[in-house]
Parts: structure tokens; sequence; C-alpha cells
């Protein structure tokens, strides 16, 4: 008799297992780098100024990346447009790059932060 409790308790329980799924994992957000072909997941460079790529981090590592945010540190290159945009230098320095404005599964803003960021090229863009 207990042999028999005992098969029956096994057989529901392992029907109870089987009917079990498991919930879809969510997606990985996904950056659509100015529109320059696929779309990535923690690229090495983001570029900012879209329009005449103008400025850009590159060498990112990239400390977080989910559904929340993405935070990573890098180094901001800059065309300071001195004498003007076409023939100008390009500055750089470290700086920290926030994504976020998660639409979908893609991130739509970013914020850069260094030292001289804000007073050269602000600091909030539109990306993807």
């Amino acid at each position: 008799m207990f042999r028999r409790i005992a098969s029956i308790v096994v057989l529901v329980g392992a029907c109870v297992v089987v009917g079990v799924t498991p919930a879809a994992a969510a997606p990985v957000p996904v950056l659509q780098n100015c529109s320059y072909g696929a779309s990535q997941v923690r690229p090495s460079r983001v570029t900012l100024l879209c329009g005449d790529g103008g400025a850009w981090v590159q060498d990112i590592d990239w400390l977080s990346w989910g559904s929340a945010g993405a935070l990573g540190t890098g180094v901001l290159w800059t065309n300071v447009c001195r004498p003007n945009c076409a023939s100008g230098n390009y500055t750089q320095e470290p700086a920290t790059i926030r994504l976020g404005g998660l639409t979908g599964d893609r991130f739509t803003t970013a914020t850069v932060t260094g030292a001289h960021a804000t007073s050269t090229i602000g600091s909030s863009f539109r990306v993807g």
C-alpha cells in the first residue's frame, strides 16, 4: 500500500513539473547608433552628433546594461570647430555615458558627463 501511494505521488509530481512553462526572458536593449548598420549591444563607440559625426564616445567600458538604462566610461572626442568645423581640431577627455529613454527595446537618449563636455557640445543627445 505504501509503495502504491508513493508511486502516485511521484507520478502527480512529474505531471506538475512537466506542465510548468518558464516565463519568456525580456529582450536585451539595443542601440541603433545613428542609424549606422545593425542594432548593437554594448558598442565600443557611440556617435553623439549624428549629423556631422563631430562628437563620439569610444573605448567604452560598460558597467551596466539593461532595461533600467546603461552606464559606461570611455573617451569623449569632440570637434572644437577651430578655425571651422570642416578643418577643426578634436579634443579628447575621459567621460561617463548613460543611455536611457527605452522605447520598445531601443535606447533613444544619451547623457555624457566630462570635464568639458557640457561647455563644448552640451550633455544630452538623441541617439538611435
